[in-house]
């Protein structure tokens, strides 16, 4: 097996990202007759813009890259060329899998040659014992970051879950889910030559945990959640956590319909909908507005005294100037107040939505009230503690979103080897029940349906 030899050169000694590439210095044997003779050849990559590429391809022609932490290279490599990442060997990858006799040899060495020169410190390497053996398995299995042995891999099953990535001060990086741990997790080591964030991602990596999950949608709430609580560095959509804004109305002192946009639930208003922010409640409440030709300033999109903008444009019918009764105005304005949508109705109740894995016929049930996720348990008789996890429970607007897309697909469905079905649980004593009037109660306050 031939070798080719790499030192990369980069803009500082303790630079180590993709764009501190400066150019590499190569070294390898060529047979003559019965000497095998020392070849090197330096390429500049800034001077010689895209012409070391033939070059350099040229010479990697039936040899293996080796080298002490090459991974950006190979990163800079793959995004400048557009070609796949060579066969390579890292060898501070490699000496962690030899035994611990050779490790301790290998350490004595790099402290007499500091990661300079790779050639004499591989080919001494590759005298000592077990270096075939280490060999082996790194050739045939995915390339792993420098911290982590294949050994690490061995145990992470291809099931639901949830996988933490940590750094050597033990700090979470990344927070991801998958129906197939193994494989999502191989996949972030794949990855990381060509996308930037899974580079990153893998160049602080020291460790991993798992969470095994019944289900898909058992770790998608679970990542969420951990997302929000961990606040990992490499996590930025979830990691935000959203306040609800609700729309209430009440009626005014003439008894016209008014609107106020509020961050808490009032008990002398009633709540018709929550939004995840305050600029989708008021596009909501405009386009409301403009279809029931209703009065600008009643439903408190501007401030003033006599007509409203609306009614200058002919939007409003004058309800701002007396023009309209009140009466006439809220029949109006109520007949474009139904929000009900056949998606949506679950939202109205407290349910119980049961996630069963085909494979390993484990059951869970996730417990849902009025669009607000609760918890995650493993039978019906943790239903009864449902009175008090309401009380503490609080709306997070990514759950919800995770949770409506699939109580959207049906009362019960499967999907890949999943199997759900969504159980109505308000006849259990304690809870609250459902009003059929919009207008009843806070509790009734729905979800905007198109957020």
């Amino acid at each position: 097996m031939d070798y080719l030899f790499v030192w990369v050169r980069r803009k500082g000694r303790s630079s180590r990202s993709q764009n501190s590439v400066l150019g590499v210095d190569l070294a390898y044997f060529v047979e003559e007759g019965q000497r095998s003779l020392l070849r090197t050849v330096s390429l500049d990559f800034r001077a010689r813009k895209n012409s070391w590429k033939a070059e350099f391809a040229g010479l990697l022609e039936g040899r293996i890259l080796v080298g002490f932490d090459i991974r950006p290279f190979l990163g800079w490599y793959r995004s400048q060329s557009g070609e796949k990442a060579p066969m390579h060997l890292c060898l501070e990858k490699l000496s962690r899998s030899l035994d611990a006799q050779s490790i301790r040899q290998f350490e004595n060495l790099m402290e007499d040659h500091p990661g300079i020169l790779v050639m004499e410190d591989f080919l001494e390497l590759s005298r000592m014992d077990g270096f075939e053996d280490a060999l082996r398995p790194l050739q045939k299995k995915p390339s792993l970051p420098a911290l982590l042995r294949v050994e690490d891999l061995d145990n992470v099953p291809e099931s639901p879950g949830v996988y933490y990535f940590y750094n050597e001060r033990g700090e979470v990086l990344y927070v991801g889910k998958s129906i197939a741990l193994r494989s999502r997790v191989l996949s972030h080591f794949q990855a990381d030559q060509q996308d930037h964030k899974e580079f990153k991602i893998v160049r602080e990596l020291s460790g991993f945990q798992i969470k095994e999950t019944t289900g898909e949608l058992e770790a998608l709430l679970l990542e969420a959640q951990e997302i929000k609580r961990l606040q990992p560095k490499y996590n930025r959509k979830l990691r935000r956590v959203t306040n609800p804004v609700y729309l209430s109305y009440y009626k005014d002192s003439d008894g016209y319909l008014s609107f106020d946009l509020d961050y808490e639930l009032s008990e002398s208003k009633s709540t018709l909908i929550q939004f995840p922010s305050r600029k989708r409640a008021r596009t909501f409440l405009q386009n409301l507005v403009g279809k029931a030709q209703a009065c600008f300033r009643l439903s408190g999109l501007e401030s003033g005294t006599g007509a409203c903008f609306g009614y200058q444009l002919s939007q409003c019918k004058g309800a701002c100037l007396g023009l309209e009764s009140s009466n006439e105005y809220n029949s109006r304005l109520a007949a474009h107040l139904d929000l009900s949508q056949d998606s949506d109705w679950i939202f109205g109740q407290t349910v119980a939505l049961r996630e069963k894995n085909l494979r390993t016929r484990r059951v869970i049930y996730h417990l849902v009230h009025q669009g607000i996720y609760l918890k995650t348990v493993k039978d019906r008789r943790s239903f009864k503690a449902l009175p008090a996890m309401i009380g503490s429970a609080k709306f997070e607007w990514d759950l919800y979103k995770i949770l409506r897309s699939y109580f959207s697909l049906g009362g019960k469905f499967q999907k890949k080897h999943f199997e759900y079905e969504i159980e109505p649980i308000d006849t259990i004593a304690g809870l609250p029940a459902r009003s059929a009037d919009l207008k009843g109660s806070t509790d009734n306050a729905k979800i905007c349906p198109t957020c």
